[in-house]
């Protein structure tokens, strides 16, 4: 089972983005939701409650709606959920004294893991028939994509600054070689890729770091300290593609843009730099320090 996550607070901004979300969906007078930890959901986020007896509720695998929604990894529906003998009743408490007559239970998974259940449901009395289910999952989808790609840059970021300490305990400044600097920027421009559209502040500060030390690793003394171009944070993901050799199609495809978005940023890029070709652009950039 999964450890609880370092990045709780952050967890818990994914789960109130998503419930808001949800609750903004017609069909829908409720909505809450929590990530999973040690395999156990906490609601974590409520919108729309009449109390708050949902609020910290704790929701264990198989039992009730979102307990089955957890195991199962599949949307789960109850259209009168106190009457409904599909579903265990552990939190009839909690759920009944809110007042809820229809809910759905939609849990995001990433990699086959459930990290997160999102409920979106219906007051007895009110004149809202429920939600259709088809957008509750595509914000679902959509979290799960997001919290895909954090674990993917958290782990990246992990092995480069494990090679990065190797390589600064056994090289100096300048005495990085052929082979070691360009996996420098491979893993440069890889990260940059990866974190791109990620709005996870540790992330970015530790992203940060490592980049700044790839820069200073891969450059060395060449860096010219002087230079103050500033380059757009996706004028530098092109760059970083373009020092890997890549053409337009090969970095549109990396970077998930059109290679009209590419020729721009490049362009402006190379304006900025004052070159009239890439490879010039790229040779000004990592004599400034920008790129590695």
């Amino acid at each position: 089972m999964r450890t609880p996550s370092v990045n709780q607070p952050r967890d818990d901004a994914f789960v109130a983005d998503a419930v808001a979300s949800f609750a903004a969906l017609r069909g829908f007078t409720v909505a809450f939701g929590g990530m999973t930890q040690r395999g156990v959901l906490r609601i974590s986020s409520v919108i729309g409650g009449r109390g708050s007896t949902l609020e910290g509720l704790t929701v264990h695998p198989s039992r009730g709606l979102g307990g089955q929604a957890l195991i199962e990894r599949r949307p789960r529906m109850a259209a009168d959920y106190g009457a409904s003998t599909a579903i265990t009743h552990d939190y009839d408490v909690a759920v009944l004294a809110e007042g809820i007559g229809s809910l759905i239970a939609v849990p995001v998974v990433v990699r086959g893991e459930t990290r997160c259940v999102i409920y979106g449901g219906v007051h007895r009395g009110s004149q809202a028939r429920g939600g259709e289910l088809s957008p509750a999952v595509a914000i679902a989808k959509s979290l799960a994509r997001e919290l895909g790609d954090r674990d993917e840059l958290s782990a990246r970021l992990s092995e480069a600054e494990q090679e990065l300490a190797e390589l600064q305990g056994h090289h100096s400044v300048d005495g990085v070689g052929v082979r070691a600097r360009a996996v420098l920027r491979e893993s440069y421009a890889e990260l940059r890729s990866i974190a791109s559209g990620l709005t996870d502040d540790g992330l970015s500060e530790r992203l940060a770091v490592v980049q700044n030390q790839l820069i200073s690793l891969g450059t060395g003394s060449h860096i010219d300290r002087s230079a103050h171009t500033h380059l757009s944070p996706r004028e530098l993901d092109v760059l970083s593609q373009v020092s890997l050799g890549r053409n337009n199609p090969e970095i549109a495809l990396a970077l998930g843009l059109t290679e009209s978005t590419v020729k721009s940023y490049l362009a402006a890029a190379m304006s900025k730099l004052g070159s009239r070709t890439r490879h010039s652009a790229v040779a000004v950039a990592r004599r400034e320090g920008l790129i590695v």
